[in-house]
């Protein structure tokens, strides 16, 4: 009977991206991470600027990681060149920035391994995602009104939880959340409706070229 052939194991083993001489490089990169006794990495990436962004890993994680690839860094998209935050992710308010950074790193990973690896990365229904972001967004205003207040007022909330102690949350948060949902819905949809005939025109050529 036969062996059943290995399937790869990693990101860059499944699409072939080394040439040998890149393999000989990485192994050479362990043997210096080994011989140094380095305790941590540093993985560097140039964002839309020109500017190195990057994050430190523990050295044991650096062979898979150059080979399965590293998390992108929210510096890579959030920052400009005099390091200040241009999407205020992390305010109130910061929904739709937020899906917008969410929304660039899906680009990417398409851009990189095309439907099948965004489908990897985000394996849910686009729709159901944007339902429940509206679902979130209308019920945070409707919740404002049948208190008497405004709609989309936001209150701050406070609970005391075990361990913890108390906990002081704002109502936007939810309706961030949702709008948050809606961007990451609809460029999910629009990757995965729109690109994946780009990926099936592309195919076809590569087959109609394979076959001269």
């Amino acid at each position: 009977m036969n062996p059943r052939p290995r399937k790869p194991s990693s990101f860059v083993d499944r699409h072939g991206l080394w040439t040998s001489a890149q393999a000989k490089a990485a192994a050479e990169v362990e043997k210096i991470i080994k011989k140094e006794k380095l305790e941590v990495v540093r993985f560097s990436f140039a964002d839309q600027h020109g500017v190195l962004r990057g994050k430190t890993l523990l050295a044991s994680e650096a062979p898979s990681a150059m080979r399965a690839g590293v998390t992108m860094t929210t510096t890579l998209l959030a920052k400009d060149t005099a390091h200040r935050t241009v999407y205020p992710v992390f305010t109130p308010g910061g929904g739709f920035a937020g899906g917008l950074t969410a929304g660039l790193a899906l680009v990417l990973r398409y851009l990189a391994g095309g439907r099948y690896e965004l489908g990897e990365t985000l394996p849910l229904d686009a729709g159901k995602i944007l339902g429940v972001g509206l679902g979130l967004s209308a019920g945070t205003a409707a919740a404002s009104l049948l208190v008497g207040a405004p709609v989309l007022s936001s209150a701050l909330i406070q609970i005391d939880v075990p361990v913890l102690g108390t906990v002081k949350f704002v109502t936007a948060l939810f309706f961030d959340l949702g709008v948050y949902m809606i961007v990451v819905g609809l460029v999910l949809d629009v990757l995965r409706s729109l690109g994946a005939r780009v990926d099936v025109d592309l195919s076809q050529q590569q087959t109609a070229v394979a076959s001269r």
